[in-house]
């Protein structure tokens, strides 16, 4: 009991009165900080820790609300975060990242914030790489995960690896980028040397472009039939887990569109009683698997005839999830992260309140953008809570099939299902795309600003 009278000595001592977010600003924390100070009763000095390459770069995204004091330091270098961390290390409340792509310079951060609870080096990096994950859920409980086999190359020796495992068909993704950029699955042993060959030709480009992981790497693994989840949650410094209800996916590949990025979420599902519990299970075992702790967290996982089988988990927000939780359940995702991250439990609301679903407007050709149109229609419906725009005209822009990224999506709510299915086919059908023939290069600071909507 000591450890977590300590935590909860962070939400009570005055001093402590620092909060810390690594690299990426989101108008959710802006919030949820205003929210945590007045929660706390004391004034909170947030600060902004920028890695200087994606300064340099603009690959960042900066904060626009003027909340946080923004402090750029060499992330590659122990001794000048060092240097720079001590400079506020007595008053620090806590340490947040929320970016997918951020989650290697969180883990660059976690050695010079020791005091603080939160993950733990290797829970970020197994929570990150998708190799890794499996690795570990696999050795938890088996039954966890889908049958998967790692490839460094293209070579003959790893095809012939592959083979000797799976069977046809097969989904071959990296191991370290979001929002299903490069997944592709393949039926034939010709479809699999080609598009490994492809993937690993372009994966470098890709993971530098999309902020990607780790080392860049590739997985092949069984493709899975079954009906795609995800749910959120938090869990504590002692384990103990607050799972948040489950959503209803649906990808590109289940709506007959080439790819699988996820083509629109859904809180309405027809789960049993019995099968709801039994996902929620397989979402905590995955957390415990990989020994997260201090953190929120995000699961994907697939229904099968053969059980629930987890298929990323990451210890951050799934995307516009702060606005489908708030909407349908009145739940405050992102003030729940900080709360937990003090030792404090999160605020689950009060049941569910109304329908939500997402849609996602994703380039269909590479280029510069030369016509984007129907935001302004698209933002009048009336169902419509949020929509957010991550391109522009004048931008270069890749398909998700070529390692790009959403360029326009959006929450909508309401009490009918059927009808907000509508509506949100109406909303997707008013945004138009229109590139001209393809640059030779592509502007990084806009293709990698959609790194939150894994």
């Amino acid at each position: 009991m000591a450890s977590l009278k300590n935590v909860h000595n962070l939400a009570e001592d005055p001093t402590k009165n620092v909060v810390l977010f690594i690299n990426d600003y989101f108008d959710e924390y802006g919030a949820a900080f205003r929210k945590l100070a007045k929660r706390l009763d004391r004034e909170l000095h947030g600060i902004m820790l920028v890695d200087k390459t994606l300064k340099e770069t603009g690959m960042n995204l900066p904060d626009t609300s003027g909340l946080f004091e923004e402090i750029v330091c060499d992330f590659s270098s122990d001794a000048e975060l060092r240097a720079t961390i001590k400079q506020f290390e007595d008053n620090l409340l806590l340490v947040s990242c929320s970016a997918e792509s951020s989650q290697m310079a969180f883990q660059r951060v976690l050695p010079h914030v020791p005091y603080l609870p939160g993950p733990t080096q290797s829970s970020l990096e197994w929570a990150t790489h998708k190799g890794k994950m499996r690795e570990l859920l696999g050795a938890y409980d088996s039954k966890l995960v889908p049958k998967v086999q790692p490839v460094a190359s293209a070579a003959p020796e790893e095809i012939q690896q592959v083979l000797n495992n799976l069977d046809f068909p097969m989904i071959i993704k990296p191991t370290g980028l979001s929002d299903s950029a490069l997944v592709t699955k393949v039926h034939t042993e010709h479809e699999l040397r080609t598009t490994l060959r492809q993937a690993f030709a372009a994966l470098h480009d890709t993971y530098s472009r999309n902020r990607g992981n780790g080392t860049p790497g590739i997985i092949v693994e069984e493709f899975m039939e079954g009906d795609l989840y995800s749910i959120d949650g938090y869990v504590n410094e002692s384990g103990k887990v607050w799972l948040l209800p489950l959503l209803r996916s649906k990808s590109a590949y289940h709506m007959g569109l080439e790819g699988f990025y996820i083509y629109q979420t859904e809180s309405y599902h027809e789960l049993t009683p019995e099968e709801d519990a039994a996902g929620k299970k397989a979402a905590e075992d995955a957390v415990h698997a990989i020994g997260l702790r201090s953190s929120i967290a995000h699961v994907e996982l697939y229904k099968t005839a053969d059980g629930w089988k987890i298929i990323e988990l990451g210890a951050r927000p799934g995307a516009m999830r702060q606005e489908m939780y708030e909407v349908s359940y009145g739940v405050d995702h992102a003030l729940n992260e900080l709360l937990i991250k003090i030792g404090l439990e999160p605020e689950m609301g009060e049941g569910h309140r109304t329908h939500s679903m997402v849609f996602k407007v994703y380039p269909e050709t590479a280029g510069e953008v030369d016509l984007l149109e129907g935001i302004d229609e698209a933002k009048r419906w009336p169902s419509v809570y949020k929509i957010f725009q991550f391109v522009q005209p004048g931008d270069n822009i890749l398909p998700i099939t070529q390692g790009g990224s959403v360029a326009v999506q959006g929450v909508l709510y309401g009490n009918d299902v059927n009808r907000l299915r509508q509506e949100v086919e109406h909303v997707r059908s008013a945004v138009k795309i229109r590139t001209v023939e393809p640059a030779s290069y592509y502007n990084h600071h806009k293709v990698n600003q959609l790194h939150h909507v894994a």
